[in-house]
């Protein structure tokens, strides 16, 4: 609570969830809540802003890089976080070295991310064939976002080794598409069921593929309840489309059977979505 007079300021990086690289115009909301709490209200601002040629003078960098030499540990945080987010190039040995600062070593695939030179992408690539941390799966992620088959081989082996995690084979999904079919279903026969098989037949709505929909389809009247909802929802991703009507109520038959008119009747012509395009989830008839 405040007091008449008394202020509370929190900062947040804008770029660090946002890449705001492109030079335009932006806008930001803040809002607080009073949650429910008729004494307080709420509060909001906006805040507009303008963005230009993304060129940074050192002058500008030089607070946050000794920021990162700081005894106070929030603020070489807050350095850290700062320039991992917009990484310009002539930091990048400072950036590079995030690896081997346990401190700093959970903004590297961000700071290799926003890098995007060919050192920084190698250096994500060690990192993804490195032991399973926050970081692996976090620069495993932004290798998929590059659309580059070169990692492919990379992530497959990551989701070959790491499948009961079920980011691993929805990023080598998303990067090898159709190529990664193969794998997924072999894996989907796998025994473990609840994690390994599940976790397959999910990524493969992630591929972005029309070939995988036959596959799930025939997982849609499977016993196994999770595997029934894994092939749901992989369905959904692909086609933004759902035969759930209630989900308390669900009779997995007859949306087995509604998919499968869908299927025969729109099938060959249906627009397929990659796991990263938004749209609206239509009810099928």
């Amino acid at each position: 609570m405040l007091s008449p007079g008394e202020s509370y300021t929190e900062r947040f990086l804008l770029n660090f969830d946002h890449e705001i690289n492109i030079p335009g115009d932006y806008w930001v909301e803040a809002k607080h809540s009073g949650l429910g709490n008729p004494t307080m209200g709420d509060v909001h601002t906006k805040l507009n802003f303008r963005v230009e040629e993304n060129t940074i003078p050192p002058s500008e960098l030089q607070p946050w890089l000794d920021g990162l030499k700081s005894a106070d540990r929030e603020k070489s945080m807050e350095a850290a976080r700062a320039l991992a987010s917009i990484a310009p190039p002539s930091l990048e040995e400072t950036l590079l070295g995030f690896i081997d600062k346990p401190e700093f070593r959970g903004y590297t695939a961000l700071a290799f991310h926003r890098l995007n030179t060919p050192r920084s992408m190698d250096a994500m690539a060690e990192l993804v064939q490195g032991p399973v941390t926050n970081e692996q799966m976090e620069a495993a992620h932004y290798l998929a976002m590059t659309g580059n088959q070169r990692w492919y081989p990379l992530l497959g082996d990551a989701a070959e080794k790491n499948v009961r995690i079920s980011s691993y084979p929805a990023y080598a999904a998303e990067l090898g598409g159709k190529k990664a079919l193969p794998m997924l279903i072999a894996l989907a026969k796998d025994p473990d069921r609840e994690f390994t098989g599940g976790n397959a037949i999910m990524a493969m709505g992630s591929t972005g593929s029309r070939d995988a929909i036959p596959v799930l389809l025939g997982y849609l009247n499977s016993p196994d309840i999770n595997i029934s909802d894994r092939a749901s929802y992989a369905l959904q991703l692909l086609t933004h489309r759902t035969a759930i009507r209630d989900e308390f109520n669900r009779n997995r038959r007859t949306e087995s059977a509604e998919w499968s008119q869908w299927w025969k009747r729109e099938g060959a012509t249906a627009r397929i979505y990659k796991e990263t395009e938004c749209g609206e989830i239509i009810q099928l008839p």
